[in-house]
Parts: C-alpha cells; sequence; structure tokens
C-alpha cells in the first residue's frame, strides 16, 4: 500500500521510489477503475471461484489498496454480473448459466440489430467508418497471426474494440450506458467460447462492417441478427465447460 512521505505532497509507491502525489479525487477514480479490472479479469479468467466470498479487507490487502477503491468497484461488478451483494455480507462471485446466457441473448439481438442500422445510417449521412474498418483489418492480421503467443488475445481484443466502435459510429450516448452491462456479460461467457470457430466469427463481422461502411441499414440489422443468433449457439455449446457453469 501507498505511504505518505512527510511532505504530505510525495509519496513512496510499493517498491520505494518517490513521485509527486496525484490529485486525490484522480487518483482514487483510477484506483477503483484498476480494482474493478483486476478483479473483472480474475473472474473472466476463473482465477477467482463462482461462489468465492468478495470480503474487502482480504482484497484491499491482495491488491495492496484501501478498503474504499475495492468497496467502490463492488457494485460496478455487480452492475456487470460478475457478483451478487447483499446486505451485511460479502459479495459473492456469480455463477453463470443457460438462463444467463438466454436473458443476455434475447436484449442482444434487437439492440444490436439497432446499433447496427443507426451507425449505417450515420454512415449515409457523412460519417467515417474509417475507425471502423481499421479495427477489422487488425482483426484480420491477429487472426493470421501464428507466431506471437498473444495473438489470440488479440484477436478477441479486435473483436470487443470493433463491436464498442460501431456503437460509438451510431451516434446514441445512451447506447454507452445500455451496452456496458451486456458487454461485461458477453465478455465472461466467451471466455469458453471464444476460441470456437474464429475464422466464422471475423467473417460474419466482415459483412457486418461492409453492410455499415456502405451505409445499408437494413442489411446491417439483418448481419447483426444473424451474427448475435451465431454467437448465441457458440455460446451454448460452450457453456457446460465453463468453470462458473451452475447448469440451468
Amino acid at each position: 500500500m501507498t505511504e505518505p512521505s512527510a511532505s504530505g505532497n510525495e509519496f513512496v509507491n510499493p517498491v520505494g521510489t518517490t513521485t509527486t502525489r496525484p490529485d486525490d479525487s484522480s487518483s482514487e477514480l483510477n484506483l477503483v477503475d484498476r480494482v474493478y479490472r483486476r478483479l473483472r479479469s480474475d473472474i473472466i479468467d476463473a482465477r477467482i471461484d463462482a461462489g468465492t466470498p468478495l470480503r474487502e479487507r482480504e482484497l484491499a490487502e491482495r491488491l495492496q489498496v484501501s478498503r474504499v477503491p475495492v468497496r467502490e468497484a463492488l457494485p460496478r461488478l455487480e452492475a456487470g454480473g460478475f457478483v451478487r451483494i447483499e446486505p451485511r455480507r460479502p459479495a459473492v462471485v456469480t455463477h453463470v448459466s443457460f438462463d444467463d446466457l438466454d436473458e443476455l441473448f434475447e436484449l442482444r439481438g434487437p439492440i444490436e440489430a439497432t446499433v447496427a442500422r443507426l451507425a449505417a445510417a450515420r454512415v449515409a449521412e457523412g460519417a467515417d467508418p474509417a475507425a471502423l474498418l481499421a479495427i477489422l483489418a487488425e482483426a484480420r492480421s491477429a487472426l493470421d497471426d501464428h507466431t506471437h503467443d498473444d495473438a489470440h488475445e488479440h484477436f478477441m481484443c479486435c473483436n470487443g474494440q470493433l463491436h464498442a466502435e460501431i456503437v460509438a459510429l451510431a451516434g446514441n450516448p445512451l447506447l454507452d450506458r445500455v451496452m456496458a452491462p451486456l458487454a461485461d456479460r458477453t465478455d465472461r461467457l466467451n471466455g469458453v467460447s471464444q476460441h470456437h470457430d474464429r475464422e466464422s466469427r471475423h467473417e460474419e463481422h466482415v459483412f457486418l462492417v461492409e453492410a455499415i461502411t456502405t451505409g445499408n441499414a437494413d442489411l446491417a440489422g439483418s448481419c447483426a441478427v444473424v451474427h448475435i443468433e451465431r454467437e448465441r449457439r457458440r455460446a451454448m455449446a460452450a457453456l457446460p465447460s465453463h468453470p462458473h457453469f451452475a447448469g440451468r
């Protein structure tokens, strides 16, 4: 845990070097985000078992932070479906089930079809899809990369960025808040299905991006529906092998 220096304007980090203390509020927000991302990653990668209680004091000691950023990160994890919080009890890592999958894809289908149509309509009105095309090209490069150990992780990261860029291109700020918890749940379920049909996933993205970048809103919506349905089938087939699977 960082310790304040005698001056109050510097702090000593865990490896012993001294730097200028950042703005307190900014530093606290950064700590909350770091804790959130670390716990989110640990749950997605099953480094923390489902059913595990997340006690603030223990987490704070392990992550070398105070209990405040841990306490503030937990509601964000709950919003993404990673933990369950009950009064006067520690948060608990949730299981995943077929019911969770059904609930997620019932929403993803119509919402992402709408997002794709909006994005295509904005391109037709003059919005620049260059960033979307660049991400698609980067995903292709990562898919073809058979030399680097992290190529698969890079490919999956590009896929997430691609969907995020479609949301940005749609130009509706409310969609960011709507899509965030869905993206969290998708990332968790993709933990076991992400190695399945990588080429097919990419080809589905190619068709989707082509429809959006040519401004064809109806085709973009249809491509999104097909893509999400195939994602649902891949997730359904892989879910029983998920370390956090709890059945129906």
